[in-house]
């Protein structure tokens, strides 16, 4: 493009070329520049209402929660431009990325966390819990020193734990542990161990488990749940392997999905006192399962995390599916993932405050 097209491109698009700018009501008169920044407002806001309302439900919202998100900026940044060319583009396009970065990409500032930081007791007992799927663990033993002496955890949630992740685990000192494929190290006694009945689970043709955990605390009785949940991989392979049968296996996968967490979550209401619900959930927060089933947790990461908090990277797709859930007993203060020691998923690491 010469360079006097380009001049006349961008006089156009600030509305100073002949019958560039148009009257749109009360709107008053817009610039070519302004009519695209809004169009891409609104488009981003009915992708951030499509998550939030179809998130995880069907096919195509499957697709949604589970995609890279980052894709959702590429029309914002594109557009970008227009801001340099008429401040008046530059509102609507900051508000179509915020709506980016929050709603759809999850992002959060902690508020909540840095609220009760300031206002907290610092006699108040706080309560560090640590969550990894470990993917069998074989690489993560060899850190798992380097693991606990930076993250501190006063419980440790692993999930698929394998034989090697097991021996090293019983090896650390000032913790109590129990090893299986879901494992915990506690650094109080854990009074009882009881894994969730799997009859409903398995008949239904789910995977998932859970391990609840009593644990002997000094502010009393406090039960520890690890979950890990069924991955809607199985589904979401069937587009790389076999398309036309990918509508139908990601509908099955969803309704599996939805069994264990209903079966989940009554299991861990049989109990009583404080509870603590963590581990792997293959459920991001804007799922609609997740909503139903957890939702009235409150999750450490969106309350006093600041970023994205993702914790599970496959290639282009970043995605939060591990979670410390709390009821109104502890209330998160902090909460932040942790580098890679050497699993496809990332540590999340949670500091909770006694809340009553």
């Amino acid at each position: 493009m010469d360079r006097w097209r380009l001049r006349r491109l961008r006089r156009w698009l600030r509305g100073e070329a002949p019958r560039s700018r148009v009257r749109f009501g009360r709107l008053g008169v817009l610039a070519p520049a302004e009519g695209i920044a809004s169009l891409v407002l609104l488009a981003t806001a009915a992708v951030a209402l499509l998550f939030a309302a179809r998130g995880d439900a069907g096919f195509l919202g499957t697709l949604l929660v589970y995609s890279g998100r980052w894709i959702w900026l590429v029309p914002v940044l594109g557009a970008a431009p227009l801001a340099l060319l008429r401040a008046r583009a530059a509102l609507p396009l900051a508000m179509a990325l915020l709506l980016v970065l929050g709603p759809v990409m999850g992002g959060t500032l902690g508020l909540a966390g840095a609220w009760r930081r300031a206002r907290l007791d610092a006699a108040a007992p706080r309560l560090r819990v640590l969550t990894y799927n470990v993917a069998g663990g074989d690489i993560v033993a060899l850190r798992l020193d380097d693991l606990m002496a930076e993250s501190r955890p006063d419980i440790a949630l692993f999930q698929e734990c394998g034989a090697l992740f097991g021996a090293a685990l019983r090896r650390l000192e000032d913790y109590h542990v129990v090893t299986d494929t879901s494992c915990i190290a506690s650094r109080w006694p854990l009074t009882s161990v009881t894994a969730m009945p799997r009859a409903d689970i398995e008949a239904a043709g789910g995977a998932g488990n859970a391990v609840r955990h009593l644990v002997e605390h000094p502010t009393g009785p406090l039960t520890i749940t690890n979950v890990h949940l069924q991955t809607p991989r199985w589904g979401l392979q069937f587009l790389f392997t076999d398309p036309a049968a990918a509508p139908h296996a990601i509908a099955e996968n969803r309704e599996i999905r939805a069994i264990e967490s209903r079966v989940a979550r009554r299991w861990v209401d049989s109990t009583g006192g404080a509870r603590i619900v963590a581990g792997d959930f293959n459920l991001p927060m804007d799922s609609r399962i997740y909503r139903t089933s957890w939702g009235d947790f409150e999750e450490a990461f969106d309350a006093a995390g600041v970023g994205f908090g993702y914790t599970r990277l496959n290639g282009w797709i970043r995605v939060r599916i591990d979670h410390v859930l709390s009821d109104g007993a502890w209330r998160a203060v902090h909460a932040e993932v942790l580098p890679d020691y050497g699993s496809d998923h990332r540590p999340l690491l949670a500091e909770l405050a006694w809340g009553r």
